[in-house]
């Protein structure tokens, strides 16, 4: 909003400045020497608005905006890699990654899949993970016993919850 004279209204400059200090407030030099080449990144991924690379020793390191997948420090340590991740998949704002046990960890934007605690007991690996898949909004992960799992929007018809493939 701007007023008559063209000066941008305090109510709306304080939001921008609010936004634009929740995007840059990572440690920048912190993430350079994360991806300084130190542990060789072997694959980056991305959603709209952030990236996750993964790293030679099956550490995560993300970055972007981290309201949108871009910050993952509430499981930073579950994606430090004392059990390997071994895929990273996303939607357009969040990430799931795939771990070395057959357990799924996700992060960002919980309308868009990065909240998975409503089915985080059917993702801990008790049965593997073998497969993950996206949507715009959407995660679903193929368990090894040919149950299906997923999460991400209600509103993009979710089946909520675990259902047995038996045949597609």
């Amino acid at each position: 909003p701007i007023d008559a004279a063209g000066k941008v209204l305090d109510a709306a400059l304080a939001g921008i400045k609010t936004l634009q200090s929740h995007i840059l407030a990572q440690d920048i030099a912190a993430l350079a020497a994360k991806l300084d080449g130190t542990t060789d990144v072997t694959q980056i991924y991305s959603a709209t608005h952030a990236f996750a690379a993964l790293r030679a020793d099956g550490s995560v390191v993300t970055w972007g905006d981290g309201f949108l997948g871009g910050d993952s420090s509430a499981v930073a340590a579950l994606l430090d890699g004392t059990t390997d991740v071994r895929q990273i998949y996303s939607t357009l704002y969040a990430f799931a990654a795939l771990r070395a046990d057959g357990s799924v960890v996700t992060w960002g934007d919980g309308g868009t899949g990065g909240d998975s605690s409503a089915v985080a007991a059917l993702l801990n690996g008790t049965i593997d993970v073998t497969q993950i898949f996206s949507t715009q909004y959407d995660f679903v992960a193929l368990r090894a016993d040919g149950s299906v799992v997923t999460w991400g929007s209600v509103a993009a018809g979710l089946l909520n919850g675990t259902t047995t493939v038996t045949q597609i």
